[in-house]
């Protein structure tokens, strides 16, 4: 240990595979330690001969020519940026003014992000890490494949857009795109690369997915094609908003490049991204942070969109306190009863004491949606403290392989599998396989088998609880 409290992580080409030197040096960032300081660059040994290896085994597995290949594309395409953007983060002026304006911690989050935007594929090396990548790959793609319930919830997004860009500018947005969808969309795709790449960009555990998958195999394109819905969705949400914040900035007098930035900008703000630059340091880095935020991306921004409201206000200017109340009714009241009456039956049920106590849990849930752990007690307290919530999804295939122990001695003992049996299995099979519509084929499977609410062929209703709600509830 060094001073300062950083470890030197030195590229070794003579270091064994398995040594902690070698395994260090085989991530896509390198960091070296300079007065107490990080510096971050990229990983350049491609440009350095190699030698000395000996008679130690060479590395077979594929995963090493991914990790190679990215590494190089990301030396070419980044080195010089890397090293300029780290040189100033470790200069004395730029770190006095941060840590006087914002604090140490502000300052430390520069040099995470840097290196978070450099190493973010790095691939699982321990046994610890592939599990855990191959639970969170199955639970993303059997949660959130062909999920029609997942693709509806994307137009919500929408209500941030109305925060950031006030309702006027929302309102052009959306009648653009309306208006003339194909004429919207060329020239949104034309002016940014940002939005050509979103489809591939806007969910961190979908990006990750598609990079696990590996390249060209017949799983990868079954697996990307569950996703088109969403992504298709998250388009008609982005566009309009990149569309308003573009006519927006143009108002105020912009250049095109700055207001296609500003337009990036707001989408990257309001609908959220995958990508390492948008996303919190809580969403990348070690295994722990990314298994306990899953599909965590809507809520990390819902969470920067609040901290941005609350520092923005000057609640005793009357004014301005009556913009934060509208702007919660759009952020936190819209989205939280909207799309548990949507999805998760809020409304069902006749008791209105319980409804009330519903509706406020449904707002719990969003205003500390943001807050990892903490969004797990609000979650458990909103579900009448039951403790059947799971604080990760990547425990999903644990939590049904017990159902399933549980269950099959029973059943063979009836002679019969009931139904609770054949939906854990279906789910335990989704994650174990990674099988996208392993939620939804469960969800369906409920409905049918549900004897109190028969389904109806002939009927939206039966088929809205087949492809979203679920059975009914009480």
């Amino acid at each position: 240990k060094v001073k300062g409290g950083y470890y030197p992580l030195i590229a070794d080409p003579n270091a064994d595979r398995n040594s902690k030197e070698q395994y260090i040096s085989s991530q896509s960032l390198q960091s070296f330690s300079s007065g107490g300081k990080t510096k971050v660059s990229t990983k350049h040994g491609s440009t350095i001969e190699r030698q000395g290896f000996g008679d130690r085994p060479v590395w077979l597995d594929p995963g090493g020519l991914f990790e190679h290949i990215d590494g190089v594309v990301k030396d070419i395409e980044m080195r010089e940026a890397v090293a300029d953007v780290s040189r100033i983060i470790r200069s004395k002026p730029f770190e006095q003014a941060v840590k006087d304006a914002k604090g140490f911690e502000f300052y430390e989050m520069f040099n995470n992000w840097l290196e978070n935007t450099v190493g973010s594929s790095k691939p699982p090396i321990t046994t610890v890490e592939k599990i855990s990548q191959y639970a969170r790959a199955g639970a993303s793609i059997a949660e959130m494949g062909l999920s029609v319930r997942t693709m509806l919830m994307q137009p919500f997004g929408f209500t941030s857009t109305v925060v950031l860009l006030g309702e006027k500018y929302a309102a052009k947005g959306l009648i653009e795109f309306v208006g003339n969808r194909g004429e919207a969309v060329r020239k949104v795709m034309e002016a940014s690369a940002f939005m050509r790449n979103r489809a591939a960009t806007f969910n961190r555990d979908i990006r990750e997915v598609n990079r696990w998958m590996g390249v060209g195999t017949l799983k990868q394109n079954v697996v990307n094609n569950s996703f088109w819905g969403i992504q298709k969705l998250d388009m008609a949400v982005s566009i309009p908003s990149w569309l308003g914040a573009y006519q927006k900035a143009i108002d105020e007098g912009r250049s095109h490049d700055d207001a296609v930035d500003f337009s990036d900008q707001t989408v990257s703000r309001g609908q959220g991204t995958g990508l390492p630059r948008d996303m919190a340091d809580i969403q990348q880095g070690p295994v722990w942070k990314k298994m306990f935020t899953m599909f965590y991306s809507y809520f990390e921004k819902y969470q920067n969109m609040q901290t941005d409201q609350w520092k923005q206000t000057n609640f005793k200017n009357p004014a301005q306190a009556m913009k934060y109340a509208k702007n919660q009714i759009w952020i936190t009241i819209i989205p939280s009863i909207a799309v548990d009456a949507l999805f998760n039956q809020l409304f069902s049920g006749d008791d209105d004491e319980m409804l009330w106590a519903k509706i406020g849990g449904s707002i719990m849930k969003t205003l500390f949606g943001g807050i990892v752990f903490v969004r797990d007690i609000a979650n458990v307290a909103a579900s009448g403290f039951k403790f059947d919530y799971q604080l990760t999804p990547a425990g999903n295939p644990i939590k049904e392989a017990g159902n399933l122990a549980k269950q099959i001695g029973p059943s063979i003992e009836d002679g019969e599998m009931s139904a609770s049996l054949i939906k854990s299995l279906i789910m335990f099979t989704g994650y174990a396989a990674q099988l996208p519509g392993a939620r939804q084929a469960s969800r369906a499977y409920s409905v049918v088998a549900d004897e109190d609410t028969p389904f109806e062929i002939d009927e939206f209703e039966s088929w809205y609880r087949v492809l979203v709600t679920g059975p009914k509830r009480n």
